[in-house]
């Protein structure tokens, strides 16, 4: 099982990343800091991404990324190769894959120059969700309750990729499952603060451990395979109509899930990257 893992990340690797390469040394694998300009990839290798879809230099990452697997062994296994990190970085892309593997999503409008703002809050009705196209722990996520404010929001978001998604009153309460290699390895739920709609820690949420139901874990794992991703963290709300997606993150944060759940995934990650061992040959 022993092996070579290149982890894919940035200059300053965040805690959760460094303890998954202190957990590959642990299990007896050699754990590498990946650096495009020099690291070679051998056929029985393993490269692990690590890049976040709010890293300010996503882009320069992916770019590195791709340039760092270019020449891999074809056996090498890239566990969330750069396509599938490039869809889960982006909501509108995230959007349009889940409408092609027919996976339920909020009903989510990109908002352009010449779109009919008007249309927009007849489609989605009031209030409403709007957000940019890349969000960081609840950052451009904004709930909008006129038609006014909605003008007022998207002028001031005019550089970015802007979408507006029905708002979700049930989203106050989101399960995130972690899913590594087809398996739903651990969840956490999160009820928003009195009187706040975000479920993000930073804003006060409440954190708990959770079993997922069957239906809730195969919509994770089904979410992960319809955009190439082999470990990811997914986020859903229940509804009357049953789950719905509201974002994947192909970086799972690592602490505050394992704070309520008590499971090791840095541990989890390691294992799984060192038992991938190489592809087989055609």
């Amino acid at each position: 099982m022993p092996g070579v893992v290149h982890i894919v990340t940035r200059t300053d690797p965040g805690p959760g990343t460094r303890r998954i390469f202190a957990s590959v040394a642990e299990a007896g694998g050699e754990p590498r800091w990946a650096s495009t300009s020099h690291t070679e990839i051998g056929p029985s290798d393993v490269v692990l991404s690590r890049i976040r879809g709010d890293e300010p230099d996503r882009e320069e990452l992916l770019a590195g990324f791709d340039a760092l697997i270019d020449d891999a062994p074809i056996s090498a296994r890239i566990i969330n190769p750069p396509h599938a990190v490039r869809i889960a970085s982006s909501k509108q892309h995230q959007a349009g894959a889940y409408r092609a593997a027919r996976i339920p999503v909020p009903r989510t409008i990109r908002i352009s120059e010449s779109t009919d703002l008007g249309e927009v809050v007849a489609s989605l009705g009031l209030p409403l969700i709007v957000k940019t196209d890349v969000a960081s722990e609840g950052a451009g996520v904004h709930l909008v309750g006129s038609l006014a404010d909605l003008e007022n929001l998207v002028n001031l978001l005019s550089d970015s990729v802007v979408l507006a998604q029905t708002y979700v009153p049930d989203a106050a309460e989101t399960l995130s499952m972690v899913v590594v290699g087809g398996q739903v390895v651990a969840a956490g739920r999160s009820q928003a603060g009195a009187g706040k709609w975000k479920t993000n820690a930073n804003e006060g949420a409440t954190w708990s451990g959770h079993y997922p139901s069957f239906r809730q874990a195969d919509l994770a794992i089904h979410a992960c395979e319809s955009i190439g991703l082999d470990i990811g963290e997914v986020e859903v709300t229940s509804t009357q109509r049953g789950p719905l997606v509201i974002k994947v993150d192909p970086s799972p944060h690592l602490t505050v899930v394992e704070r309520v759940t008590g499971v090791n995934l840095a541990d989890i990650i390691a294992r799984f990257c060192l038992e991938a061992g190489p592809k087989a040959q055609p």
